[in-house]
């Protein structure tokens, strides 16, 4: 079955708009409104439904589960859960359904149920780009909100799930932009707390991106940044030192504050 997505002037007005917004509640809630509207857009309803709240995770994402084996060798990293528990609480149900439409939008179109359609492959056409868009955007979201909140609800099953998720739907989604995927995967282990990690691939998306893409300072800056919380501080001044010679002209002032500031810090 082929689906042809469109996605309008208000649909990339919206996906804009949440980009730049509060990592929230509503935020979540109109990145899935957002997504839901853009899904349906080849006039087949395949948008998430409070129907996948029933999905059987263990067989429907068995593909990824097997795929997670094989790119991932370490026993601390959180793993598919055999079961998701039942939950009894208003908060915890909650966020729950959050953690389904969240993996449902990222594992599209793996994860669509139409009825009829249901063993048939789909095939996308169209913005398909804007889908991955999209998806970064849900990524951003699950690792700044959602993961947090479970952490709060201590969720663990919920929890591992979507870092699973999230981990290798980074990697199959962005193989072809290893900048972005690099910068995803570093805001994720951010927030776990794997400072190494994110330090690395921090790093690695600050490598990966040209002195003339726009957000090339940016990632320069978060990779110092992230040396000088650390307290690596020769780390840091080899780091600003490099970008001062290999960078562009027009990023010359900026970057000669950064290494006036690792001077300063390294001092005190």
């Amino acid at each position: 079955m082929n689906i042809r997505l469109k996605a309008d002037k208000e649909h990339k007005r919206q996906y804009k708009k949440l980009l730049s917004s509060e990592w929230s509640a509503d935020t979540v809630k109109d990145s899935f409104l957002l997504t839901d509207d853009f899904l349906n857009s080849g006039g087949i309803p395949v948008s998430y439904s409070k129907k996948t709240a029933a999905t059987d995770w263990k067989t429907d994402i068995l593909p990824y589960r097997s795929l997670m084996s094989l790119q991932i060798n370490d026993e601390h990293f959180p793993v598919i859960p055999e079961k998701i528990p039942q939950r009894k609480s208003v908060s915890k149900i909650y966020r729950r359904n959050l953690v389904s439409e969240a993996v449902y939008n990222l594992t599209f179109p793996l994860s669509v149920k139409i009825g009829e359609f249901k063993n048939q492959p789909v095939k996308l056409e169209g913005d398909t780009d804007f889908l991955k868009d999209l998806k970064s955007l849900i990524i951003l979201l699950a690792s700044n909100y959602i993961i947090p909140e479970l952490t709060k609800e201590r969720m663990k099953e919920e929890r591992d799930f979507i870092i699973s998720i999230l981990f290798l739907n980074t990697l199959i989604t962005w193989h072809d932009n290893p900048a972005h995927q690099n910068y995803l995967l570093s805001v994720l282990f951010d927030k776990l707390g794997w400072s190494d990690l994110y330090r690395l691939y921090l790093h690695n998306a600050f490598k990966l991106t040209p002195p003339e893409e726009h957000d090339y300072l940016t990632k320069a800056q978060a990779y110092w940044s992230a040396l000088i919380d650390e307290n690596m501080f020769t780390e840091a001044e080899d780091f600003a030192l490099k970008l001062l010679k290999n960078s562009k002209e027009e990023h010359f002032e900026e970057i000669k504050e950064i290494v006036s500031l690792t001077f300063h810090l390294q001092k005190n």
